[in-house]
């Protein structure tokens, strides 16, 4: 395997362990009767994984997954290889999208049915109308982008890049505005955050490093995406650390105690 093949490998053990990890806390906390369920960090986790998995890599003798594919046949791209590069497209620019509707969920308005925290006072709540929600917003912009590079194809490699990078800025826009929001409910009060909501606060800094000084700092974003996979190699190593980090077994007392009351 070249150098490139063993990162890619890294990054997605350490997106598979904290997987596995984050499934095993859940179990965990389900069975201790705990408030505030892992699955939308769980299914952010496992898109992760199936993302990786799919688009795979190109650098031969290394190749695999739809990457290998749209990198085969003359340029610009035609038949299977055209259809597998606007795959890839979709899939890449799917995390930030699945990364920023996480947010949303885990920091966005309380839905009813919600459980409270033990000894958690009940924020204020929030409702939006039913008519445009942000998660529409950001739906929109996704589908938008992701047609544009098919429709326009090709766009060059400038253009792309800015493409991609605008779409960067989207969803970490609406993922920094869903934090805040978060934040306002536990400084009203609210229930305080769990280590699900630590996921992505370590997963949010690590995309925006993405775009500030990582690849899309470089002159090329493809050339340069190891610089990505190094990022995201850390963030999801400390993602496993925060999964699998033992629960304290006074705040474990303490939290079924008061789920018993």
């Amino acid at each position: 395997m070249t150098p490139r093949a063993v990162l890619w490998l890294a990054v997605v053990l350490a997106e598979g362990g904290a997987f596995v990890l984050a499934v095993r806390l859940d179990r965990r906390q389900r069975l201790e009767h705990r408030s505030r369920p892992l699955r939308p960090v769980l299914a952010l986790l496992a898109v992760a994984v199936v993302i990786d998995l799919a688009v795979g890599l190109h650098d031969p003798p290394s190749s695999w997954g739809l990457s290998a594919l749209a990198a085969s046949g003359p340029r610009p791209r035609t038949g299977l290889a055209r259809a597998a590069y606007h795959v890839c497209d979709g899939l890449v620019m799917g995390w930030p999208a699945a990364l920023a509707w996480t947010c949303g969920r885990m920091f966005g308005p309380v839905r009813e049915g919600c459980v409270k925290s033990a000894g958690a006072k009940e924020g204020p709540k929030l409702t939006h109308s039913s008519r445009t929600r942000p998660v529409d917003l950001l739906a929109g912009c996704y589908l938008g982008a992701v047609v544009e590079l098919a429709a326009l194809y090709p766009l060059g490699r400038v253009r792309t890049q800015a493409l991609l990078l605008a779409w960067e800025a989207v969803a970490l826009l609406f993922a920094a505005g869903a934090i805040f929001v978060g934040w306002r409910r536990v400084v009203a009060g609210g229930a305080p955050w769990s280590r699900a909501h630590g996921v992505l606060l370590v997963l949010v800094p690590v995309e925006l490093a993405v775009a500030v000084i990582g690849p899309f700092a470089r002159e090329n974003v493809f050339a340069a995406w190891d610089v990505a996979r190094w990022q995201y190699l850390l963030g999801f190593v400390v993602v496993a650390g925060l999964m699998g980090w033992p629960v304290n077994r006074s705040t474990r007392g303490t939290m079924s105690a008061g789920n018993a009351r």
